[in-house]
């Protein structure tokens, strides 16, 4: 699939009608995979991890909260995860 990098409304990367999501300015090619809703609706897959994420911030600005707390999340279970 091809990826076309968009700058706004927000860092991400477009194909297909679904989104590639960075969690990081650092680590481009990671993330989610999933899509934006206009109104802030949302739906994405971690495929690093297995997890999966859906809801909405109820505003047609605010993804980057959601993307903040979406990493916050997945570096908790990464934490849990790891072999002690």
């Amino acid at each position: 699939m091809e990826w076309k990098f968009l700058w706004a409304p927000g860092t991400f990367f477009y194909g297909s009608g679904i989104v590639r999501q960075p969690l990081s300015l650092l680590n481009m090619k990671d993330g989610l995979i999933g899509h934006w809703g206009q109104s802030g609706a949302f739906a994405f897959h971690h495929p690093e991890t297995g997890l999966y994420f859906t809801g909405t911030v109820n505003q047609a600005i605010g993804q980057s909260a959601a993307v903040h707390r979406i990493a916050r999340i997945i570096r908790h279970y990464k934490k849990t995860q790891s072999p002690t």
